[in-house]
């Protein structure tokens, strides 16, 4: 037994009594440390250095000289005072070391030159059997790099605009983004463990047939290792909404364990499938119309210059009728050739939005050569968020007197004054000058509540409220300039004196008289409105208990944490509460009475905490169902940990009584973390960690315990 040892940087290495240099190999050992890039550290029973390898030295820029005789712990946790900013790993250590035990963790610490490094810690204590702790050999090693790019990653992965899905090879799902949640109408604790087969998605094919789990892009992946690209699906969400989603799926292999997985991406169709709709059936509603009126219909698709015509404009043209798809541009080149400039010059301009339709006489050739007299009316029905044109219907019907031309031109008229009276949308033409109003629909004059002659004796200043008249002094502007204003959203003062939100557009039209006026479109958006209130209480609700759910509960916890750091608050609290044995109640007695369980907890808890506690709508203070059969508490006017216990030791008192559950008496204890919040607290996904980590500890010590981060 030798009490030092000389290394080869020619210090002594001075041994504890009873350290047994033999049975450590200490020639070996001195070998392997100094040559080795991996820091090693010898600590004394109490966590003081005795020893460390020029490795260490070289991760904080430490001389051992420096370190000997140090608390290491101490030193990696900064200058604060030991435990006060400690990380989980840190705290783990200390524990380790005060219970003489070897641990395994990963911990952030504060180097001696200010950087922030996450180290791999691998703690064993040195004894021999029978005999006393001769002291600990800490191995660390620098994993900074692999965290900062997961936690890199992570965040490109929560804020990309698809969402994202993983599932396990059992086709479960193990984690999602924030879109994904937001696309699934689900949360992330709804999503986790379900999976393509067990969640009722009600899916179904574009053509309405219904889409089996079994089938579904992910578990296809699974089967055989294909990717699949822009599979769309309608899932059903769980408020009732159909939601049509374009799914990319691709098989990855899970690094180390070799277990197969498949990531999912998805965007959200529903807005495009809506448009599609609106667009056929106006166009179905187009042809209805148009059946009596011996006019041939034609479609132009204008970014991809086809055009759809029907067998009528086939016929007016000597064509087959089996004449369906031809390209814009050869339409246009059997048109004679001095009508051509004419044509563009009238078709530039509806397409610049500078005439409200398009409308020309011009001669066609037919089939046999000739040429045929057509009026050409068209109107663009569709246009991208820039302006740009996307889609144009219209009519040629053929001309071959005055007669003729008077016919179809009353037609016309009688068409479109049927469509702007019938249209189940507000339409409204009004003086480019004052605003007076010139024309309504009927959709309108009940929109406004008031009747046509009432109306006409207005200017849309009159019905619009004062707070709005800077912004109709900008969307005046916008005509002005463009040609074009809007959409945007204001209310309208009705007749009955309540107000209506609405989304207007519109463009400028110049009349044969010279007159300037402005044609709109006016959506009423009071329905979207509550349906929008109703969404944002519902997603802010759980629905089993009542109580707030994990959404609005990281709001609060998140306003609660600025304010502490702003110093408009001085000290808050967060306890977290999980139930003891709620698994076994769910397995013997079945789901409705656990459900029942959690509306009783509910009820207590409520009753157990002051008004206050609580908290209104407004407030700072919530209780609310994190999820499963774990129940979160913020408190926002707790002075010190002392009160927050009292407050955790009331519910821990009043939710222990037993609950009465199909008739028989069930005792459902609870484990209870607490976390103390003031200035220097980290985010609340940090907050929520350690709180649900000091609840782990309370069910360590048997349940139905309180446990305070930290102590």
């Amino acid at each position: 037994m030798e009490g030092t040892s000389a290394l080869r940087s020619g210090r002594r290495l001075a041994l504890p009594e009873g350290f047994d240099s033999e049975a450590l190999g200490i020639g070996m050992v001195r070998l392997f440390a100094h040559s080795t890039r991996i820091p090693l550290v010898l600590l004394d029973p109490s966590g003081g250095v005795l020893w460390a390898n020029p490795a260490f030295e070289l991760v904080g820029q430490w001389s051992t000289d420096a370190l000997l005789g140090q608390s290491l712990l101490d030193l990696l946790g900064g200058e604060r005072p030991a435990s006060v900013g400690d990380s989980d790993g840190l705290i783990m250590l200390r524990q380790a070391v005060r219970q003489h035990a070897a641990t395994h963790t990963t911990l952030s610490v504060r180097a001696a030159d200010g950087r922030q490094l996450w180290m791999e810690a691998d703690l064993q204590p040195l004894r021999q059997p029978g005999q006393a702790l001769a002291g600990f050999a800490l191995v660390l090693n620098d994993v900074s790099a692999r965290v900062r790019e997961r936690q890199r990653l992570r965040s490109l992965i929560d804020c990309t605009i698809a969402g994202i899905v993983l599932q396990d090879e059992s086709g479960r799902i193990v984690d999602c983004n924030p879109e994904a949640e937001r696309l699934l109408g689900r949360s992330r604790a709804q999503l986790l463990n379900t999976g393509s087969v067990q969640g009722d998605w009600d899916a179904i094919h574009e053509d309405g047939s219904p889409y089996p789990g079994t089938e579904h892009p992910g578990m296809r992946v699974l089967q055989d290792g294909r990717p699949v690209r822009g599979d769309v699906m309608g899932i059903r969400l769980p408020n009732g909404e159909r939601r049509w989603i374009e799914v990319n799926s691709q098989l990855m292999h899970e690094t180390g364990s070799g277990q197969r997985a498949v990531v999912n991406s998805f965007i959200n169709l529903s807005a495009q499938k809506a448009v599609e709709a609106r667009l056929q059936a106006e166009r179905e509603r187009l042809l209805t119309s148009l059946e009596g009126t011996r006019a041939g219909l034609w479609e132009w698709d204008i970014e991809d210059g086809g055009m759809r015509v029907d067998a009528r404009w086939a016929e007016l043209l000597g064509e087959p009728a089996t004449l369906q798809q031809l390209s814009s541009d050869a339409a246009f080149e059997r048109m004679h050739p001095h009508d051509q400039p004419r044509l563009r010059i009238l078709l530039e301009r509806h397409l610049q939005g500078d005439s409200p339709f398009y409308e020309a006489e011009a001669r066609m050739r037919r089939a046999d050569g000739d040429y045929a007299w057509l009026l050409a009316r068209g109107r663009v029905v569709l246009r991208a968020a820039d302006g740009r044109p996307l889609r144009m219907f219209g009519t040629h019907a053929e001309i071959t007197g005055y007669e003729a031309i008077r016919s179809a031109t009353a037609q016309a008229q009688h068409l479109l004054k049927g469509m702007f009276e019938r249209s189940p949308v507000a339409v409204v033409l009004n003086d480019l000058v004052d605003g007076r109003f010139v024309d309504g629909n009927a959709a309108f004059l009940r929109l406004v509540g008031r009747p046509r002659g009432s109306l006409l004796a207005l200017s849309y200043w009159d019905i619009t409220p004062p707070e709005y008249f800077d912004q109709e002094a900008e969307q005046l502007r916008s005509l002005m300039d463009t040609g074009y204003y809007g959409p945007y959203e204001k209310e309208y003062q009705l007749g009955d004196g309540q107000r209506c939100p609405v989304l207007l557009s519109g463009m400028r039209v110049s009349q044969p008289d010279g007159s300037e006026q402005i044609w709109s479109v006016i959506v009423d958006l009071s329905e979207r409105r509550r349906l929008e209130q109703h969404l944002r209480r519902a997603a802010l609700t759980d629905e089993l208990t009542g109580l707030p759910n994990r959404t609005l509960l990281i709001q609060r916890l998140e306003r609660a944490l600025a304010e502490l750091r702003a110093g408009s608050r001085t000290a808050a609290a967060v306890l977290f509460l999980d139930f003891d044995r709620f698994k076994d109640i769910n397995d013997s007695l079945g789901h409705e009475a656990g459900d029942e369980l959690l509306r009783g907890v509910a009820l207590r808890m409520r009753s157990a905490l002051r008004a206050v506690d609580v908290g209104d709508e407004g407030g700072v203070n919530v209780v609310a169902r994190f999820g499963g059969d774990e129940f979160v508490v913020l408190l926002g006017d707790v002075p010190n940990a002392e009160a927050a216990l009292q407050v955790a030791q009331r519910l821990l008192e009043a939710i222990t009584p037993p609950y009465m559950l199909l008739g028989q008496p069930v005792e459902a204890g609870v484990s209870i973390g607490v976390v103390l919040l003031d200035a220097d607290t980290p985010g609340s996904e940090e907050v929520l960690r350690r709180a649900d980590l000091a609840m782990y500890q309370a069910k360590g010590l048997g349940g139905r315990q309180l446990v305070l981060f930290g102590a």
